[in-house]
């Protein structure tokens, strides 16, 4: 904002960031207050795993990863990557592939990246694959810039026993303690008739 010391009005600036014009009348005196809010820079970063479904988790089932990164500051970004920092996969995640449009991130601008990673028999064994990954990028000072860390999960549906079918150690105690019981009660009554037929005999 300007203000005409001469004249005590205040005059309105033409133009836009980062330069403004003013027309000055001859002779007067002006003086102008610029205020210069300091933009950041951010990013964020959500991953996400396609085919969702558990039936899905099957050895040789290929997986999908999606890295939508955006930028939620003030500041244009370059160079923007994504890079995994935690896997439990037991085979090899392809490398992370982002289209051209990560050479240069307008602020509120996304772009989508992928990888992928075949299922393997160990991953079937431990019923999932999860992996956490950081989206980076270089603010126009050259600084860069993180996004906090995204995780996604793929989980196999293991049924659980249905009510009253689980079978534990401790239930087969008494079944047991019965049959050891029947089993000797029976060759009791055996040897009990066979001495009383003998002493008839």
């Amino acid at each position: 904002m300007c203000t005409d010391l001469t004249t005590g009005e205040t005059v309105d600036t033409g133009g836009s960031f980062p330069s403004w014009t003013i027309n000055i009348p001859v002779h007067d005196r002006f003086t102008c207050n610029v205020t210069n809010t300091a933009k950041t820079a951010s990013l964020a970063l959500v991953k996400s795993v396609s085919p969702i479904s558990s039936d899905s988790f099957v050895v040789g089932a290929l997986l999908t990863y999606s890295f939508v990164v955006t930028n939620t500051g003030g500041l244009p970004l370059t160079d923007i990557s994504v890079a995994e920092t935690a896997f439990s996969g037991s085979g090899s995640l392809s490398a992370v592939s982002c289209p051209a449009g990560a050479a240069s991130l307008l602020p509120g601008a996304s772009v989508t990246c992928t990888a992928t990673y075949t299922v393997t028999q160990a991953d079937v064994d431990a019923g999932s694959v999860t992996n956490t990954a950081v989206a980076s990028g270089t603010d126009p000072d050259g600084g860069g810039v993180e996004s906090s860390p995204s995780s996604a999960q793929f989980a196999a549906d293991v049924p659980s026993t249905p009510p009253g079918l689980a079978i534990t150690g401790a239930d087969l105690v008494p079944a047991l303690v019965l049959a050891v019981v029947a089993f000797v009660s029976g060759l009791l009554m055996l040897v009990i008739v066979y001495v009383l037929r003998r002493n008839h005999a």
